[in-house]
This record gives C-alpha cells, sequence and structure tokens, in this order.
C-alpha cells in the first residue's frame, strides 16, 4: 500500500493522536454494497484486510491510516442505448404506432433499474493518513469525482477540526519561475516532462516529455502567456512524481532504496508487512511535504485564516 496520488489538507484546530475516539466515528458510515437504487456507494473499510470485522483504524507513531471503499454498478451508456432502441421497437411493433417522447422515456427508466440489478460492480479503495505531528490529511487520490464523494464522508467526521485546503500562492507561477530562472530548491531534480498551457486560451497545451525542460526552445515558450501547468521532479532521491497546477501531486514513484528499506526485517503475516510500509511510507511523505510545500504557501491568507479561526474559538468561550 504505497501511496501513488496526495491531495493534502490541514487541520486548523489539533485533532489529537486517538485512534479509538476516530475508529468509534468512522463506524457511523461503515460501507454497505450498492443496489439497483443506489448504484453507488461508499463508506469506511478496514485498511489492512477490509474485512468487516477488522480495525477500521491503523495507528502507528502519531499516523493515523483509514479506508474508504467505493463501489459502482457498471452499466455502459451503449448497452441502455441499445437495449432501449430494441424495447421501444418492440413496443411500437406491438401497437403499430410510434409512441410519445414521455413513453420512450418511462421505457428507458424502467430498463435502467432492471440492466442496474444485473450489472457488475467494479470497487476502488482511496487510503488515507493523519500526519498527528503536523495536523495534516493525506488522500491518495487524483480523481475529482472520488474526492468529492470522500469529503462527504469526512466532512462530518472532521467538522470541528476545520480542515481545509491550504491557502497557496499559483502553483503555476511558482514552477514557470524555478524553470524561467533556473532556481528551485536544492532538494529537487526537475525531470524530463512538463506540460504548458496559454492562460488566455485554457485548451492550449503543449505537453512535453523526454527534454530538457531547461533548454532554450523551451524557454523561448514560457513568456507572459505560457506557464508550466505540470512538472516532473525528483525529490532527494527518494520520489519521483509531478506537481501540477492545482497543487495535487500524481504519478509518485518510491525509488528501490525507500521499499528496500520496509522490507529491512519485514515478516509474513499481511498486517506486519502492512506496517512496515505504511510508517516508511508515510514518514518519507511526511519529509517531502516539510520540504516541499513552504514555497507555495500564501502566508498573508495563513495570518488571516489563524486569525479568523481565534476569533471564532473566543466566540465559544
Amino acid at each position: 500500500m504505497w501511496f501513488k496520488n496526495i491531495q493534502l489538507y490541514q487541520f486548523q484546530k489539533p485533532i489529537a493522536y486517538k485512534p479509538e475516539q476516530l475508529e468509534e466515528q468512522l463506524q457511523h458510515d461503515p460501507f454497505s454494497p450498492c443496489t439497483a437504487l443506489s448504484p453507488i456507494s461508499a463508506g469506511f473499510v478496514a485498511p489492512i484486510s477490509q474485512n468487516a470485522d477488522d480495525p477500521l483504524v491503523f495507528a502507528q507513531q502519531g499516523y493515523m491510516c483509514f479506508c474508504v471503499k467505493i463501489q459502482e454498478k457498471l452499466l455502459p451508456p451503449s448497452v441502455l442505448r441499445e437495449q432501449h432502441q430494441i424495447k421501444v421497437k418492440e413496443v411500437e411493433d406491438k401497437l403499430g404506432n410510434r409512441i410519445s417522447r414521455g413513453e420512450r422515456q418511462r421505457i428507458k427508466e424502467e430498463l435502467e433499474h432492471t440492466l442496474l440489478t444485473q450489472a457488475f460492480s467494479r470497487s476502488s479503495y482511496v487510503y488515507m493518513f493523519i500526519n498527528t505531528h503536523t495536523q495534516q490529511l493525506f488522500i491518495d487520490t487524483c480523481s475529482n469525482r472520488k474526492l468529492q464523494i470522500i469529503h462527504k464522508l469526512i466532512n462530518p467526521v472532521f467538522a470541528s477540526y476545520y480542515l481545509s485546503p491550504y491557502d497557496l500562492v499559483s502553483p503555476s507561477s511558482v514552477l514557470t519561475d524555478w524553470i524561467r530562472n533556473k532556481d528551485y530548491p536544492a532538494s529537487l531534480n526537475v525531470l524530463n516532462r512538463c506540460t504548458l498551457q496559454d492562460i488566455k486560451t485554457p485548451k492550449a497545451k503543449i505537453s512535453m516529455t523526454h527534454i530538457n525542460v531547461f533548454d532554450e526552445n523551451v524557454e523561448q515558450l514560457l513568456d507572459e502567456h505560457n506557464h508550466i501547468t505540470q512538472l516532473k521532479i525528483n525529490w532527494e532521491e527518494k520520489i519521483n512524481f509531478t506537481i501540477k497546477q492545482d497543487f495535487s501531486i500524481t504519478q509518485i514513484q518510491f525509488m528501490t532504496e525507500i521499499k528496500d528499506l520496509a522490507k529491512d526485517g519485514m515478516s509474513e503475516t499481511e498486517a506486519e508487512r502492512f506496517a512496515a510500509d505504511f510508517f516508511i511510507m508515510a514518514e518519507t511523505l511526511s519529509q517531502f511535504i516539510a520540504d516541499f510545500l513552504p514555497p507555495f504557501i500564501d502566508t498573508e491568507n495563513t495570518k488571516k485564516e489563524s486569525a479568523k479561526i481565534t476569533a471564532e474559538e473566543a466566540l465559544t468561550v
């Protein structure tokens, strides 16, 4: 279980390292399979085995890991469309005339309900962990759709902790300045892939791979209109990753040396393997974020938000 993505959030009000308390909260939304009436379902499952009887929280040295299972019925639009056409033709042949638009819609809705009961289900798992040392939540997904589902589940759980994204300066501007000025943190090594976008024409993009991003030909493209919206980077020879303009971190690859640390003394049980992998991963990602995040922080907005939270807390006293 190695994260491939990071969606990063912060707790404005400290959350304590209390696995039992978090476990109790997550038990209010356990996973249950989807049905024809609810073709998509999501809920919390045990992060190690996904068994219903196992703990919903895995905790280790200040980190709390949990998991959401998302299940959805697979009903391709082409299948529904084909079956709808067949059914409409059968009805019209029987009646001897064309049926109304309302009747066609009714037939489509009935067919969709029937086909969903017969459709296969697809399941996916989204892992998360809380770093109580830094008051951060890491979510492993690059899908906005899944992220919306996740937020519906976790927002009630963390409502009193003011979970929120970071206030950032434009990541695209930071990345563009790094390449344009050839000046970026020493812990980073810019790799051979980037995407440029015209800020006036969002659909105008240039994706480049296997190139030197500091080449003069690339530099000429970085005018006042073209900004870097994706950049592949290596951090301290420990991970490769792609940073995007919304600060989502994707395509994470842990270097062999990092994964080998988890194998040292590794036992045979699933739980022990999970524990070893998780701790090394969580420590590595936390160190990475601590080093990588500061250039993107909007300090002015952060100060304003801190003052706002303090004022709100004062009103509750």
